[in-house]
């Protein structure tokens, strides 16, 4: 669905108003924002492998403008330079890898550890030359801008978008009977988003029972 259709579809729900377009468009987005900080992220929020390099005596690499989340089943990786491989990085806290540094003497060399600091990730030895790191991450769907436009979320789950948008947008309204409706929806779309999500992740799987022998 486009932004207008959704748009629409909350305006009907809320007695076929003919107004608001512009705050509900506002409503649209901030659903958008408060969906993506949820737990559960849908697959279409999955990066590909963006990659950076570190900069000698700098231990800190900024995270992606729409980073959210990292990827439970990915790592940070390190590419050493003419090798294929990707080196996964262990994540710890800074305290913690800092003493392991001092203790083993290497404060300086290639990436072997990370942690999470605010926007930042922190590289564990300080690396001593240009480094290539790669990673997958949950990132931030651009918003629908124009009207007409649709991003993955209008895509997938519609019901969704518009169950959130217009249950910040009902109370305004002081339509209790909307915002019911809404809550209905917001329940359905979020049991789409866990079955597609498994659903994807299933298909193709030789499943054995007792597990591959």
């Amino acid at each position: 669905m486009t932004k207008d259709e959704i748009i629409a579809l909350i305006k009907q729900t809320c007695g076929f108003r003919l107004d608001k377009d512009t705050e509900i468009s506002a409503m649209i987005d901030l659903a958008q924002t408060n969906l993506e900080n949820e737990p559960i992220k849908p697959w279409f929020m999955l990066s590909e492998f963006a990659t950076i390099n570190t900069v000698v005596g700098e231990n800190r690499v900024r995270v992606p403008d729409d980073f959210l989340l990292e990827y439970d089943d990915g790592a940070l990786y390190y590419i050493p330079g003419g090798d294929d491989d990707d080196v996964p990085l262990i994540k710890d806290d800074y305290d913690v890898l800092k003493k392991e540094m001092i203790r083993n003497g290497e404060l300086t060399g290639p990436p072997q550890a990370y942690s999470l600091s605010g926007d930042y990730f922190i590289i564990v030895p300080t690396p001593d030359d240009a480094y290539l790191l790669k990673m997958k991450y949950y990132k931030q769907i651009a918003k629908m801008v124009a009207g007409t436009e649709e991003n993955a979320w209008a895509k997938w789950f519609p019901l969704l978008l518009a169950a959130e948008a217009g249950k910040l947008i009902s109370p305004a309204f002081r339509d209790a009977g909307a915002t019911q409706t809404f809550n209905g929806w917001g329940g359905q779309g979020r049991a789409q988003v866990l079955v597609m999500n498994e659903a994807r992740d299933v298909a193709n799987r030789d499943m054995q029972v007792g597990g591959p022998e």
